[in-house]
């Protein structure tokens, strides 16, 4: 194999490298992270690696240009993040950690400035460039919950930068004079003299924000307050004094994201709405009848946009039954009643009296999983495109129907 073999696998890869840059530039520029984490923005950008450009990486680590050698380049796509302050590294850390996009393939490289003392040995792999270079690196993967269980950009690493605006500055500057690996001595006290400067500035960005952030505390009382928005904090807040839990991961993204959108804006309107004890009992009977379980937290927060106070038990029941119904949760539970339903409504209603003797109809991914006897399943089998069509009008975007004989 040579390297006109690689040139061909990378021209085969591009759509699904465009494909991945897409989906990561979507969670990137998404809510959860431009107005959740509580970080600051600049800009958040992408790119896909050239061809000559991973050649000549594939040269310089000396690998083989082999059917392996594109999976051993972990950032043919890449994308960046520039925030404001360093604090704002933190917080898309823990975004970038804990949100459930994203899934991390090695520890992150972070190569420190002075002023990012939270960065520890036990999270990052931590390093002080000569060149005064600085930036948190990240390898990474599309969780499958993003892009789904057999769609093949998920097995596709990336690297995904972070930097601060004077630590971008840097970084350009650095590109620009075209010193990228080695700075010659005759000059390198002017870098290095830059280098301080901007982390001078990039120091006292932070200590400005610190200052306006212990003023706002100050301001502010120390306990929740009532007046206060919802965001990713106080919803973190919320959750800890009502419920003594610690809300994480793409769940409570989903979440915040319900809330912000709905009418319940200030903390008070939630804290008013979990005190009503016809508002818990409904979510605890609604629960109890159709999802054979008990609410968690995170649905006594979900349904909070439905309270009403005019409503009667029965009524605020019957609005969280009607939204519940058209959750993925709901539908996988209910998955063998909704689909005879369904074959009823269109008319097939040999096939409905087929699955209602099978022993199990699940969920899986997006494929829909049939367990049914051996003397049923040959209806099912002769009738598998009426079936396909009926689970997609029932389910959504079905992929493939499964059947399974029980003995």
């Amino acid at each position: 194999m040579d390297q006109a073999f690689v040139e061909k696998i990378y021209k085969q890869q591009q759509p699904l490298y465009a494909s991945l840059q897409t989906s990561v530039m979507n969670e990137l520029e998404s809510p959860e992270l431009l107005n959740y984490s509580g970080a600051n923005i600049y800009r958040v950008s992408s790119r896909i690696k050239t061809l000559d450009s991973v050649l000549g990486k594939i040269a310089r680590r000396k690998l083989n240009f082999d059917k392996d050698s594109l999976s051993k380049i972990d950032d043919i796509v890449g994308a960046r993040i520039v925030c404001m302050f360093q604090e704002d590294l933190e917080r898309i850390h823990q975004y970038i950690s804990s949100s459930g996009a994203f899934k991390l393939c090695a520890l992150p490289e972070a190569y420190v400035w002075d002023g990012m003392e939270w960065v520890s040995s036990e999270e990052f792999s931590i390093e002080r460039k000569s060149s005064g270079y600085g930036a948190i690196h990240y390898i990474a993967q599309l969780n499958t919950e993003i892009v789904g269980e057999h769609n093949p950009i998920g097995s596709i690493k990336f690297e995904l930068q972070v930097r601060t605006l004077m630590q971008e500055a840097w970084a350009a500057l650095e590109h620009s004079v075209g010193y990228k690996n080695s700075i010659p001595d005759r000059i390198r006290g002017y870098f290095d003299s830059a280098a301080d400067l901007l982390g001078l500035i990039d120091r006292a960005f932070q200590r400005l924000k610190n200052e306006s952030n212990r003023l706002q505390k100050e301001i502010s009382e120390e306990q929740l307050n009532d007046g206060q928005q919802i965001n990713f904090y106080t919803l973190k807040q919320l959750a800890q004094e009502h419920f003594k839990v610690k809300l994480a991961g793409r769940s409570f993204s989903k979440l915040l994201k319900h809330l912000i959108e709905s009418p319940i804006k200030t903390v008070e309107m939630a804290r008013k709405i979990l005190n009503t004890p016809l508002y818990t009992e409904s979510v605890d009977a609604v629960y109890k009848n159709y999802m054979m379980r008990l609410p968690e937290p995170e649905d006594f927060l979900y349904w909070l946009p439905l309270y009403n106070n005019s409503y009667s038990q029965v009524q605020l029941e019957s609005a969280i039954e009607k939204r519940l119904f058209q959750t993925p949760e709901y539908r996988k539970i209910h998955a063998k009643k909704l689909l005879i339903e369904t074959l009823r409504v269109l008319d097939q209603s040999t096939l409905a009296g087929s699955i209602e003797k099978a022993t199990s109809v699940s969920i899986v991914d997006r494929d829909v999983c049939i367990e049914i006897s051996i003397e049923e399943s040959g209806l099912l089998y002769e009738q598998r495109e009426k079936l396909l069509y009926s689970c997609r009008q029932c389910f959504g975007p079905v992929l493939q129907v499964y059947i399974t004989t029980a003995s």
